[in-house]
């Protein structure tokens, strides 16, 4: 799942647009963290936590969204401060596709690998 989109990122990494591939990979980490989720069961179809015509509250419902909400809350957490923590690698990566031929081989492989 995450090889091939790997493979994805290298590739659009060779064209030599600048932030082409961010955007790009952007796009894949936004279909990809939703399916990671539903994979290992992070994401069910739960009953409602509060039943509308009786007015009764169901608690352990209540306390499923907390759960999920928190972890929601850390993914996002994890998220922006590995984006923030390849922040270099990304820039490195613009300016060396900028270097002719040996450049773009070099920004394939560093999206590879950042990915």
């Amino acid at each position: 799942m995450v090889k091939k989109r790997a493979r994805v990122s290298a590739g659009v990494a060779i064209v030599p647009v600048p932030f082409f591939d961010v955007a790009v990979d952007a796009g894949m980490l936004t279909q990809l963290l939703p399916e990671i989720s539903e994979r290992f069961g992070l994401i069910e179809d739960r009953q409602s936590a509060i039943d509308l015509q009786s007015r009764e509250v169901h608690w352990s419902a209540v306390k499923d969204r907390t759960v999920d909400f928190a972890g929601l809350m850390a993914t996002r957490g994890i998220v922006k401060k590995t984006i923030q923590g390849f922040g270099g690698r990304i820039a490195a990566k613009q300016v060396t596709k900028f270097i002719p031929l040996g450049g773009q081989l070099v920004a394939a492989t560093m999206g590879y690998t950042i990915f």
